[in-house]
């Protein structure tokens, strides 16, 4: 019966090495998801600078007309 008992504890904790595993692969992906939506954001916000920047460049230059 021991080696029964020591053979089911091995699956368990194979079974509980392979959950954390998992668990950290998907928390590593979410992160990286995470990471380019702050990228695409600041993309966005980068944009909207430079588009606010262009516009003022715009009416300076139409005042100096």
């Amino acid at each position: 019966f021991q080696s029964i008992e020591s053979l089911v504890s091995a699956f368990g904790n194979i079974a509980a090495m392979l959950d954390s595993t998992f668990f950290a692969l998907t928390s590593s992906f979410r992160a990286i998801l995470g990471v380019a939506s702050n990228f695409g954001r600041l993309r966005g916000v980068f944009a909207q600078f430079w588009q606010t920047f262009a516009i003022f460049r715009g009416l300076t230059w139409i005042y100096k007309k």
